[in-house]
């Protein structure tokens, strides 16, 4: 290992205001956005070779994009600037006011934790002024990191721990990861295959949890 000088140009300050924080996630997003760009690039790139194991094996006509926090937010930014992306997902991932000026074009779907608040503003405000199918979904019970797989690895003491600041909710670690897994499976089923399982009709019965919306464009 190594020991690296952390610089002040390196964290956002204890005293930043909202424009310092939009500032450094416009330039931390475009960092992830770039990120998932090139891997799309590469992507084609062995595809269209020749002399690449993948030459013509790839469907890059169906590339959907999703992911947690940061990186859902990623998600709705390369999918609202890149044609490649056909669909995607934002779990929990604050928009920035930055994002509040591209209109989504392509299907997507949002999932919250309950109670979000402001930090879901520009979430609904985006979902609202969707030129595609957009859904958004709010989980009863979950907080932020009730999308990820972090309640799993928590002991029971630790998880009642985390609950106190927020961090995770009163939902069954395993419950709410079935069901974000079951929303995704469905949304992309939908629109990269084609297959319709009927669960983003309207609110499910084997979903009571989830508050439903949706706003079709077709």
């Amino acid at each position: 290992g190594r020991v690296v000088r952390r610089t002040d140009e390196g964290v956002i300050p204890e005293n930043a205001g909202a424009d310092d924080i939009d500032k450094d996630a416009a330039r931390i997003g475009k960092v992830w956005s770039d990120d998932d760009i090139f891997v799309m690039d590469q992507l084609q790139r062995l595809n269209e070779n020749a002399a690449s194991r993948f030459h013509n094996t790839l469907d890059l006509g169906h590339i959907g994009l999703f992911g947690h926090s940061f990186g859902g937010a990623t998600a709705a930014r390369v999918c609202k600037t890149d044609p490649r992306c056909k669909a995607g997902a934002d779990l929990d991932g604050t928009l920035f006011s930055y994002q509040a000026e591209d209109t989504l074009t392509v299907p997507f779907m949002f999932m919250a934790s309950e109670d979000c608040g402001s930090d879901c503003e520009t979430m609904r405000q985006t979902f609202a002024a969707s030129d595609s199918d957009a859904y958004f979904l709010m989980l009863r019970g979950a907080r932020h990191f009730n999308f990820s797989d972090l309640p799993l690895r928590l002991s029971p003491l630790a998880r009642l721990l985390f609950r106190v600041p927020g961090i995770i909710g009163s939902i069954r670690p395993q419950r709410g990861l079935t069901i974000t897994n079951t929303y995704l499976l469905a949304f992309f089923d939908e629109y990269l295959k084609g297959d319709d399982t009927g669960l983003l009709n309207g609110t499910s019965p084997a979903f009571p949890e989830v508050e439903f919306k949706s706003h079709l464009a077709r």
